[in-house]
């Protein structure tokens, strides 16, 4: 999450960095990822993280880069099971959806 909030550095992610990623992008915008479900309402704990988040920094700036890093990585990482590459590419679809409204 920190190093997302530097202006100006778009995070790099990796196949070990998309999980936490996903997590902070949770936490900064309205995307919600899940193993089922990748549009689902956020949680109170990051919906409390991000109202936190938004007194101190600007969310917008930092969730659209990390968007769109995140949009990149998805076809660019390797994963081995089936079912973690269907939600990926699910998860694409909804991310692409979001970032263009």
């Amino acid at each position: 999450m920190r190093h997302v909030l530097v202006p100006n550095d778009p995070a790099s992610i990796t196949d070990r960095t998309l999980p936490s990623a996903e997590l902070a992008l949770s936490c900064l915008g309205s995307f919600v990822f899940s193993a089922d479900l990748p549009a689902q309402p956020k949680s109170s704990s990051s919906s409390s993280i991000g109202n936190l988040l938004s007194l101190i920094s600007q969310i917008d700036a930092a969730a659209l880069p990390l968007a769109e890093s995140l949009q990149s990585a998805y076809p660019n990482t390797e994963v081995k099971p089936v079912s973690e590459q269907k939600r990926r590419a699910v998860c694409a679809v909804v991310l692409r959806r979001s970032i263009a409204d």
